[in-house]
């Protein structure tokens, strides 16, 4: 009987937590947005970009920073990839904001209620 070395055990554990936050967050979405496809699709691409990012920090740049001991540069990375993320996810906004008003997906509010909010929040942090 093979064994399942440790860094797979916690491969398969990684991968089952990111799946359990795209079901978190499509399940949240499906009522606000009425469509299963747009709010899945939403939920697929948020977790797609958070994944990456979130991956290659913690397995490689993380150790490394450690080994150094730079870890002024790994928190200018984290920033760097954070604000990255943030901007993608903005996009994302706005793509699925512009796919209901061309109607590919049911009309909703959702995005405009978000739009309304962006403004505010870069108006109070910085």
């Amino acid at each position: 009987m093979r064994r399942i070395s440790l860094k797979k055990k916690v491969d398969f554990f990684v991968l089952a937590f990111w799946i359990v936050i795209f079901l978190a967050i499509g399940i949240q979405l499906i009522p606000q947005l009425q469509s299963v496809t747009e709010a899945l699709t939403f939920a697929f691409l948020s977790v797609v970009t958070m994944y990456f990012p979130a991956t290659y920090l913690s397995r490689h740049l993380l150790p490394k920073a450690l080994k150094t001991k730079k870890i002024t540069v790994f928190v200018i990375q984290f920033i760097v990839v954070s604000v990255i993320t943030g901007w993608i996810y903005v996009g994302y906004l706005y793509l699925f904001a512009f796919l209901e008003k061309a109607g590919v997906f049911p009309t909703t509010h959702f995005f405009d209620v978000i739009f309304s909010i962006i403004p505010n929040v870069f108006r109070f942090n910085f």
